[in-house]
């Protein structure tokens, strides 16, 4: 929510970055009971206080999988730059411009990033867990587990990790990815040196990255592909396009809306996903448009909404902290039916870890998974036509069969679509029956489950 916020106030793409990476647990100045009393405070059940108001978001820093300065370094090259250090991690790859001695010092710029409790705040912290059951475990505290969260919720205050910079033991001369060479003091934040030197407007990843993969998005393969290796070994299929929307995004201050704008307005875009002779085999110079399947969030959320009750949508379709693509992605990520269709754990830097690539798994889930028949059985829009008809209210039989089109492929149906459902409703021995059937037939098709 806190980076949905920001996109909706179309903050510009450095600046966004430039609040996540430099994100620390207090604001300047704060006493660590302040911050405990701020973090809570997001948690209370009655009149919390909103997270996404907050200057910056600390969240990166702390996942479990960045305890380590070379993994913090892998994980940050992979997010805002799209290169690949895993192979310079323990040698030099043949085909990469990265050695091993460049990805150590790279990996020592975040050695002194930290997660835990601050030395001034440790004493505060122990009394804090004291109270409300808080088993501490090692130096830099622990998480708060879920009997303690229910004290945050009923307005307790609770002792939270931050994120701080711990003093090197002296200062530094490291080498920026063989791009400059970074002078830090001890008490110096190193991040502000990495942040500077991305914003460069000659920097030759930050920029490109995120136009290269806004494109992935749009066209289901990067101007360079795989979109998270940027390097000399994996060229641009079109570098003059991609240098002139990158030159364009940095010259219009990282606005969002003109690179999003820029890409949905181009004939590329615009073009069909059906071929002919000239671009039947074409996958890689964007003549034309090629199908996808959609990913595992946006089928989670389509069926939800396909069944939802009429004056439940609007609420579907806004709530993040109901949609897949938003709250509870991190939560559905073990789930079976997402692990089906591809969704990663984000247990890796590489967007390989995701697969969108269709399967026969994926057709019996939709046609057979008990989970699938639950969503239709329990449909308040199905329950919505199953009252009418109780009730002996007239119902208009094309207006719910172009309803549900609208609903699952979202598009309207073919006169001969709307013929083969009606004859369809005519036959079964109740209308709700039969819309529940057509429902289940149409998240079964192509386009349901395919972006073309």
């Amino acid at each position: 929510m806190w980076i949905f916020s920001r996109l909706r106030e179309n903050l510009a793409y450095d600046e966004l970055i430039q609040r996540i990476v430099l994100a620390k647990g207090r604001s300047e100045g704060q006493s660590y009971d302040d911050y405990a009393v701020e973090v809570s405070a997001y948690f209370r059940d009655e009149s919390p206080e909103d997270f996404t108001q907050r200057e910056t978001m600390p969240h990166y820093w702390s996942r479990r999988t960045l305890n380590k300065p070379e993994e913090k370094a892998l994980a940050f090259a992979h997010s805002f730059l799209g290169i690949r250090l895993q192979c310079a991690q323990c040698h030099k790859h043949p085909f990469a411009p990265w050695t091993q001695k460049d990805f150590k010092q790279f990996s020592q710029f975040f050695s002194n990033v930290q997660f835990g409790v601050t030395p001034d705040a440790d004493k505060r912290y122990r009394e804090l867990a004291k109270q409300v059951g808080l088993r501490i475990r090692g130096k830099n505290g622990s998480p708060v587990r879920k009997d303690v969260l229910r004290r945050a919720q009923a307005g307790r205050i609770v002792p939270w990790r931050e994120i701080y910079i711990k003093p090197r033991s002296g200062p530094a001369k490291l080498s920026l990815l063989r791009s400059k060479i970074v002078e830090l003091e001890a008490t110096d934040d190193p991040r502000e040196a990495i942040m500077q030197w991305m914003k460069e407007p000659d920097n030759p990843w930050f920029a490109r990255a995120f136009v290269n993969r806004v494109w992935a998005g749009y066209f289901h393969v990067g101007i360079i592909d795989p979109p998270d290796d940027l390097s000399p070994s994996n060229p641009p299929s079109n570098p003059e396009l991609l240098d002139w929307l990158t030159a364009g995004f940095v010259k219009n201050n990282y606005n969002m809306k003109w690179l999003h704008r820029q890409i949905v307005s181009s004939h590329a875009y615009w073009r069909s996903w059906k071929p002919n002779d000239t671009n039947r085999e074409d996958r890689r110079n964007f003549s034309r448009a090629i199908p996808r399947r959609i990913p595992a969030e946006v089928v989670y959320d389509g069926l939800k909404q396909a069944v939802a009750a009429s004056d439940q949508l609007d609420e579907v379709r806004s709530d993040l902290t109901r949609r897949a693509i938003g709250h509870l992605s991190m939560w559905l990520a073990g789930t079976y039916g997402m692990h089906v269709f591809g969704k990663p754990d984000r247990a890796l830097n590489c967007d390989c870890e995701r697969v969108n690539q269709p399967t026969l798994l994926q057709s019996v889930f939709l046609q057979n998974d008990p989970l699938v028949e639950q969503r239709l059985e329990e449909s308040g829009w199905i329950q919505e036509i199953a009252d009418l008809e109780k009730a002996g209210e007239k119902i208009d039989r094309s207006k719910l069969v172009r309803t549900a089109w609208l609903r699952t492929v979202n598009r309207p149906p073919t006169q001969r679509e709307i013929e083969r459902a009606e004859k369809h409703l005519a036959d079964v021995d109740s209308l709700s029956e039969g819309m529940r059937d057509l429902l289940w037939a149409l998240v079964n098709t192509k386009d349901f489950i395919l972006n073309r």
